[in-house]
């Protein structure tokens, strides 16, 4: 059985957002990568939760520690970031040399 989201679609559509210009005031992004340094306020509340009563829930909080999927972004220009997302194809310009075996007299 196949996960409901994926973790590559969802980082492809997080990074994407970055350059998609937002529908009410296309001057600026959907989102920044300013946006995601805090953590999400029911994963804050559960944290605390578990850490405020070690007692009752034992060791501390299981769950992973917040970390921003968008950070390799962190000073970029959007120029920038849509050039690592979407790179284009540039083929590599080979130097040959000739061989002088390939010339018969």
């Amino acid at each position: 059985m196949e996960p409901l989201i994926k973790k590559s679609s969802m980082t492809k559509l997080l990074k994407e957002g970055l350059i998609k210009p937002n529908p009410a005031n296309p001057d600026i992004p959907m989102w920044t990568v300013e946006d995601f340094d805090n953590e999400s306020p029911g994963t804050k509340y559960n944290r605390e939760c578990w850490e405020s009563k070690p007692a009752l829930y034992g060791l501390g909080y299981p769950g992973k520690r917040h970390e921003n999927p968008l950070e390799e972004f962190r000073g970029m220009t959007k120029e920038e970031i849509d050039a690592k997302i979407n790179p284009q194809f540039q083929p590599e310009e080979v130097q040959a040399s000739p061989d002088p075996k390939d010339f018969q007299p």
